[in-house]
């Protein structure tokens, strides 16, 4: 028996994920696809997995999967519903809106995965911060569409932004790193395209973030949030 026996725990939920790997350490997501079968119905198989290593040293896995099923040819989606996943799943919604969450959750989110010895497979179980909802057939929606689900943070009491003052010295000047600033272009009514840059308040962090005094050099962090706009084949 391999070692990796020893430290490979599968887990059935993003819940239990969050128990086993705390927020702020580096996570690898990626989705993968593979054709199954080759009959009448051939299957597309989609498969998120997420990874993490915990304070024991230990691999955490969870992986879902999601079907698409093939018309004969092999290439296009059978039905509405197999049309929509295979949307949502080109432009990446379900992998996009699965990590904005992890990185609302403090997680460092980071492409591939670790590579473990053949036979090692997940238990396959649920990403729970997204759901797949089927529309109004009456509708020009999207056969299903993916939305997000509230999802509870796992340490809810963490600071989410640095204090006004420096605990040490009190000055009131941070240098923050791993800041996002929106940029936004605006057309005046001359026709002039002007950008933008907005104020320090307005700027929004993701993930972990550091803040360093100025003055004295006293670090303080924080969990910033991500910007919660939809993403994925959502209704018109």
């Amino acid at each position: 028996m391999s070692d990796l026996a020893l430290y490979l725990i599968n887990v059935t939920t993003l819940a239990d994920f969050c128990q086993e790997v705390e927020p702020g350490n580096v996570v690898r997501l990626q989705l993968s696809q593979r054709r199954i079968g080759s009959g009448v119905s051939p299957i597309r198989r989609c498969t998120l997995s997420l990874q993490g290593v915990n304070a024991q040293g230990q691999l955490v896995w969870l992986a879902e999967n999601v079907d698409i099923t093939l018309s004969p040819d092999g290439h296009s989606p059978w039905t509405d519903r197999d049309t929509a996943l295979m949307d949502i799943m080109r432009e990446r919604g379900w992998e996009t809106r699965v990590a904005l969450c992890l990185t609302n959750l403090g997680y460092a989110v980071r492409a591939g995965n670790h590579v473990v010895p053949t036979g090692y497979e997940p238990v396959y179980g649920q990403f729970e911060c997204v759901a797949w909802r089927k529309s109004d057939p009456d509708t020009d929606a999207p056969a299903y569409t993916l939305v997000a689900v509230p999802f509870p943070d796992p340490a809810p009491d963490r600071p989410t932004s640095y204090p006004d003052t420096c605990p040490e010295c009190g000055t009131q000047s941070w240098d923050v790193t791993g800041q996002q600033v929106f940029k936004m272009t605006e057309k005046w009514d001359d026709g002039d395209l002007v950008d933008f840059d907005f104020d320090h308040s307005q700027a929004y962090w993701q993930g972990r973030v550091t803040a360093k005094c100025v003055k004295c050099g006293h670090q303080v962090q924080f969990w910033g949030r991500a910007d919660q706009t939809e993403v994925g084949n959502e209704p018109a």
